[in-house]
């Protein structure tokens, strides 16, 4: 399957499908390293967290990913961590960065938590090394 383009950021607050009770959702896949391919939603909840050190802080985003209704199981493992996450049309939605654990089962994530892809590509721009990256390249 080829990916191309980002989830934009209004998907992220406003997601434009519905699940089975009609709530606001975006179906997401991923094939990861441990698991394999697995489908989930993800919500309009995010959250933003922050690791400091020194005088500084290092500032991410993170989005929930569930199983959906139709696909039970786990979204990811330890394992997955840096897997790409896209969307039902294609699009790259983000990367696996961490997940919260059942203490009866630790080996499988209740929830995943994805770095949205534009929160990176934002990232990026503000650096020098990588201002012009994107994600659909063109030989020239």
């Amino acid at each position: 399957m080829k990916l191309q383009d980002q989830v934009p950021e209004c998907d992220l607050t406003k997601p434009p499908m519905l699940d089975a009770n009609g709530d606001s959702c975006l179906v997401v896949f991923k094939n990861g390293g441990k698991t394999g391919m697995t489908i989930g939603w993800a919500n309009n909840v995010s959250s933003y967290s922050r690791k400091y050190f020194a005088d500084q802080h290092q500032e991410s985003r993170e989005w929930p990913i569930i199983t959906t209704d139709k696909h039970p199981g786990k979204f990811s493992a330890k394992g997955d961590s840096g897997s790409c996450v896209a969307d039902a049309f294609n699009r790259i939605a983000g990367i696996i960065n961490s997940g919260t654990f059942n203490p009866n089962d630790t080996d499988f994530a209740d929830i995943t938590y994805v770095t949205p892809i534009s929160f990176i590509m934002k990232a990026l721009h503000n650096t020098k090394r990588f201002a012009h990256a994107h994600l659909n390249p063109a030989l020239a």
